[in-house]
């Protein structure tokens, strides 16, 4: 008998109430249109209860939107127990692409019925792209003329609250990626969350991702700050394997209206190892991805990344392109690459003078920026 996308549906979601580290691949798998219109409201509500570490409770999420009570019921049947929960993942996706292929298919349908046809198209351009919508579907969504696409206006301007930064760096432009490197212990984490803070001031979602620090002790300094903002949202847990953190950050711009993603570091992110791969080949790959997700998404990175330590004996205090470690294709990738630094008799200051040197801005300046390390306050503040 062949199951409905409705069904499938169902068999996807129902199986979280019973075991939720089963269905974990499948929120990560899953997009919001894989799901009947009808449901979304309740993939929505389990994604976000999971990512955050919470049960997966029908009181619990109906508390939250009452009007899901019915349905969410009807998902805690006990035959979800025993699904084959990555066959039916398969299932939804093929509905899905059935659906994209049908939508593709009635557009050049009417393209062809009309006789309007793109400019410079020819009518036999549109029958051949008839043909692959009839397989593959989803590429003629993506396939437009040069001359309809749209101009782009100015980029929107997301501050972090550094405002001599956001002058020199152009601040965090959709689709950017900016680099924050340093040696440990000049207080680039502090640095981080106090940005991604900044961020949630200025009105705009922000997410921290702490690979390094967790989120318990990420929440700590963040509240030692003061002034914490609503809108600063934290990953638990953030896988450490790349591709599957990628799909954790799709979600959670989607779920959560984030706008900054701030992650802690880069020295952290793997990729399925392969023997034939060099570390400094691992991280292009990884930024060349990320790059390309904020791109998709619209939002904007901070990565921390470290130094290498031969900077320590140098005479030179002030850290260069260089000495980033591993650096293989981070200066490339990178729209703008920042050092934290201060010289060595402010180690140990409570309140140290510090520089944050902009050493590329693919749309903006260089130069340096003064700052203060409160240390007891843990924050920054500019000179």
């Amino acid at each position: 008998m062949k199951m409905t996308r409705d069904e499938v549906a169902k068999k996807v979601l129902g199986k979280a109430f019973f075991d939720l580290e089963a269905v974990l691949p499948m929120l990560r798998h899953c997009d919001l249109e894989d799901f009947p219109p009808e449901m979304q409201p309740a993939f929505v509500a389990i994604r976000e209860a999971a990512l955050q570490g919470r049960e997966i409770n029908v009181d619990i999420l109906a508390d939250q939107d009452p009007a899901l009570k019915d349905l969410l019921l009807g998902l805690t049947v006990k035959e979800f127990t025993a699904v084959d929960q990555p066959y039916w993942v398969t299932r939804l996706k093929e509905f899905t692409a059935e659906a994209r292929a049908v939508e593709a298919v009635g557009r050049i349908s009417d393209l062809l019925l009309k006789d309007e046809r793109p400019y410079g198209m020819k009518k036999s351009d549109i029958e051949h792209l008839w043909d692959r919508a009839m397989t593959e579907g989803a590429d003629v969504s993506r396939m437009i003329s040069l001359r309809d696409v749209p101009e782009e206006g100015p980029p929107e301007m997301r501050s972090v609250g550094f405002p001599a930064w956001e002058e020199m760096t152009s601040g965090l432009a959709p689709g950017t990626v900016h680099v924050l490197a340093g040696r440990p212990g000049r207080g680039k984490s502090t640095l981080l969350v106090q940005m991604a803070n900044g961020m949630a001031k200025a009105g705009f979602g922000s997410l921290l991702v702490p690979l390094e620090m967790g989120a318990k002790r990420t929440a700590q300094l963040a509240k030692a700050q003061g002034n914490l903002e609503e809108g600063v949202h934290v990953l638990m847990s953030p896988p450490r394997q790349w591709p599957t953190l990628a799909l954790d950050l799709k979600w959670a711009v989607q779920a959560g209206n984030v706008k900054g993603i701030f992650i802690d570091h880069l020295g952290y992110l793997r990729l399925p190892r392969r023997k034939d791969q060099t570390r400094v080949e691992e991280i292009g790959e990884i930024l060349r991805s990320l790059h390309a997700l904020v791109e998709r998404t619209g939002a904007a990175c901070v990565l921390v990344c470290q130094l290498n330590r031969r900077i320590e004996g140098r005479r030179s205090e002030e850290p260069e392109l260089s000495d980033l470690r591993e650096s293989g294709d981070i200066e490339q990738e990178a729209d703008t690459v920042s050092f934290l630094w201060c010289k060595r008799d402010q180690l140990t200051k409570a309140k140290a003078d510090c520089m944050v040197s902009v050493a590329k801005s693919r749309y903006g300046v260089e130069g340096r920026i003064a700052v203060v390390f409160d240390r007891p306050g843990r924050s920054f503040l500019e000179r």
